[in-house]
């Protein structure tokens, strides 16, 4: 369809049709003895027998039969034959699960996370899904927040490679049948969420908000992500849902032109931020801000006509949202194949197929991170281990927010243990449960953890306890696991523990033990990526995308603070300076950390001056060398600071990452392209530029002993040369040393 027929199409439909299309409804509103899962609290907006008719796009909905039947009714019933557009939360994986969005973070692997993307998108398109409400791009600072799961950490750069990878998966693909539309959320600024808590107010300045919160979302829309969902929290004062910032920012400055839709109910809800005195009003102030679709809440269709009759919303308003509605349905080639690439037989064939849980244990492997290992690591297969704990035979490891995925499909470490032939004993010890009581197991666990050599020790965190609305203020392992570790511990110290977590926990007592890693929610094939780690047949390759506190009292905890007036001295701690009198300024392992069976050490780090007319850029070397019998992967972070500037600069910023693989006793020369863009912030007045002045860049692949370059940069009529560069390889650690209260490993 051309454009011209679209807006030919829109100047046939009435008032309450154009209404009908900017109105989203869940799958049991529209099919009678519809089972409604749903994602959200259901208000009190039935729609009435006519209305049904004409909605725009429908949510939660199980299988392609049950998209094709609705499709079928609607467009039998729908005036204008408009099919509609089927939507869900595919997070991460449809019927087959991959890890969890901040484990794929941890990967520091774009290509891998564009190929889980696809592998989704495959899936969801032959069960009928035409947009997915993935993926999060809010950046995650507090682990407080249940929803840090979702997004792919504390890193603006991080976030916004793995948000524009995900788009490209979902909306890029060789047989574009199998493509299905992003929606990139939640826009703006929700993982700032006062207090750490699920819908808060977030208060933050405009600086803040461009240099730290808005890289991920720019970088989905940059993408071509085809949509965009408002965030539930107000921004300074007004609920992103009736934000102008919706039009200034994204339609305005970022030239977006893709539909806007509301979360889960957030237009009625604009009455209890106080924003809005009733519905009618809320409905007036969301269409003014353009946001073009109504989830679930009804206030488009109760009250639209009545504000275009009355002049509060143009005509104009609504057909242009109308527009960019019908344009998406159109761009997916819905109105030539309603069904696009929904199909039973197709559903038998793709979901959970051998390739994608193939690429699912890959990536649950490359996401895990080795946090300690004092050589234990990896085992034998017959050196006599017991596995316990809630997590070793569990199935509940798939990670929440995985929607139509059954987790009796998921390999338990277990299971995984009895398909290897590997020697074992097994005691589950105790449940996940936060409010776990019962003792009963810990006999057992005790007993094979002494008649063993060694105990694999399975605890975390249940993905019940993370996702949406599932704040914590102790994001401590429950207070049972943590005593059945004490009692396996004094029984047996050659514990290894594996982690299962959807937030950075507080895992302080834990690391007596000889070592740790961290599967965090990975999928469904998580129990063979554990298996193969554990004895070596896969390598330990994960950085932490997000820091793990040395305490709680720490959060909101991130790498690329702002220095103070009175900055920490390690070597003072008596001194009046920015600290804790009760735990150390750093974090217990920090943003970009994780261990190898490998060693790999970095030299030779070199900046080159190069294309100085025409671009501006500078090379940036370093020499990898795996010094160990074993091949294994790498992540080579590139880390700039202004050392003075006109407005406070972080310590340090990620501006470059890669992921290497090198064989055993091989190495390389790893290449950086950086320039003004890289060096530069936003200015007070909304401008970016580099300002000139000293930098350092800062490379390695352990962010506490990075190598160190200085340079200067001139600035010589608008343009950037490099005047003079010096090179240092810093004999201490470049990130301030722990104090001894911290020095635990």
């Amino acid at each position: 369809m051309k454009e011209k027929q679209i807006w030919q199409l829109i100047d046939r439909m009435t008032i309450e049709q154009k209404l009908g299309q900017m109105s989203v409804c869940e799958y049991g509103d529209l099919m009678k003895g519809g089972d409604n899962v749903y994602t959200g609290p259901k208000g009190e907006f039935a729609l009435t027998e006519e209305q049904k008719k004409i909605v725009g796009g429908v949510l939660n909905f199980k299988d392609a039969s049950a998209m094709i039947a609705l499709q079928k009714k609607h467009l039998e019933e729908d005036p204008n034959k408009i099919p509609l557009l089927f939507m869900l939360d595919v997070i991460h994986g449809y019927k087959t699960t991959f890890p969890i969005p901040l484990a794929i973070g941890c990967s520091f692997d774009t290509d891998l996370a564009e190929r889980c993307a696809r592998a989704a998108a495959v899936e969801s398109a032959v069960s009928g899904v035409q947009v997915t409400y993935s993926p999060m791009a809010d950046l995650c600072r507090d682990a407080r927040w249940g929803r840090v799961m979702e997004g792919f950490g504390e890193d603006p750069h991080l976030c916004a490679e793995m948000s524009a990878a995900f788009v490209n998966g979902y909306q890029r693909n060789a047989d574009k049948n199998y493509e299905i539309a992003s929606c990139i959320k939640h826009f703006a600024c929700y993982g700032a969420a006062e207090a750490g808590r699920d819908y808060n107010c977030v208060d933050m300045s405009s600086y803040t908000m461009d240099e730290y919160y808005m890289p991920g979302y720019k970088a989905g829309v940059n993408a071509g992500a085809a949509m965009v969902m408002t965030a539930f929290n107000s921004l300074n004062g007004t609920p992103c849902t009736a934000n102008t910032m919706l039009r200034d920012k994204l339609r305005t400055e970022w030239g977006f032109n893709g539909v806007v839709i509301s979360d889960y109910n957030s237009v009625a809800e604009l009455v209890n931020h106080g924003c809005a005195r009733d519905l009618r009003e809320a409905a007036k102030l969301a269409i003014a801000a353009e946001c073009d679709m109504e989830m679930v809440s009804t206030t488009y269709l109760q009250e639209g006509a009545a504000l275009v009759e009355s002049g509060e919303i143009s005509m104009e308003q609504i057909d242009r949202a109308v527009f960019r509605i019908l344009s998406l349905k159109n761009r997916l080639g819905l109105f030539e194949n309603p069904y696009a690439a929904a199909d039973v037989q197709a559903e038998k064939r793709f979901c959970r197929c051998a390739g994608f849980l193939s690429l699912a244990r890959k990536a649950s492997t490359d996401s895990c991170v080795l946090l300690k290992n004092d050589g234990i690591l990896p085992l034998k297969k017959r050196n006599g281990i017991a596995l316990i704990g809630p997590f070793a035979d569990s199935k509940e490891i798939i990670g929440a927010w995985s929607c139509n995925a059954d987790p009796a499909h998921a390999v338990t470490i277990r299971e995984a243990f009895c398909e290897e032939n590997i020697e074992f004993e097994y005691a589950r010890g105790c449940g996940d449960s936060l409010e776990e009581s019962d003792r009963r197991g810990f006999s057992e666990a005790i007993a094979a953890a002494k008649r063993c050599e060694t105990v694999v020790l399975c605890i975390g965190e249940s993905m019940r306890y993370s996702g949406e609305c599932r704040s914590r203020t102790e994001i401590c392992l429950p207070p049972l696991q943590t005593e059945l570790f004490e009692k396996i511990y004094e029984t047996n110290p050659n514990v290894v523990v594996v982690l299962f977590q959807g937030r950075p926990l507080h895992i302080r007592a834990l690391l007596k033990s000889r070592a740790v890693f961290t599967m965090w929610q990975p999928g469904a094939e998580g129990g063979h990526a554990c298996a193969d780690l554990l004895f070596g047949k896969s390598n330990f390759s994960g950085k932490l995308a997000m820091s793990l506190p040395h305490s709680v009292g720490q959060l909101p905890l991130y790498y690329n603070h702002y220095e103070t007036g009175r900055p920490f001295d390690p070597n003072n701690a008596g001194a009046w300076t920015s600290k804790y009198i009760d735990a150390p300024n750093e974090p217990l392992f920090p943003f970009g950390y994780g261990l190898s069976y490998s060693k790999f050490v970095f030299s030779d780090a070199k900046i080159t001056a190069c294309g100085v007319k025409k671009e501006n850029k500078m090379r940036v070397s370093v020499r990898v060398r795996n010094e160990s019998d074993i091949d294994g992967s790498e992540v080579v972070q590139l880390y700039v600071r202004d050392v003075a500037a006109t407005m406070v600069r972080p310590v340090r910023e990620l501006k470059k990452f890669k992921k290497i693989c090198l064989s055993a006793h091989t190495e390389t020369v790893v290449e950086f392209m950086i320039g003004p863009k890289d060096l530069g912030f936003v200015h007070s007045d909304g401008s970016f530029y580099a300002e000139p002045g000293e930098f350092q860049v800062l490379i390695g692949g352990d962010p506490r002993g990075l190598l160190r370059l200085d340079l200067i940069y001139k600035e010589d009529k608008m343009r950037y040369n490099i005047s003079r560069i010096a090179m240092r390889e810093m004999a201490e650690p470049y990130v301030e040393a722990q104090n001894e209260q911290q020095r635990i490993l």
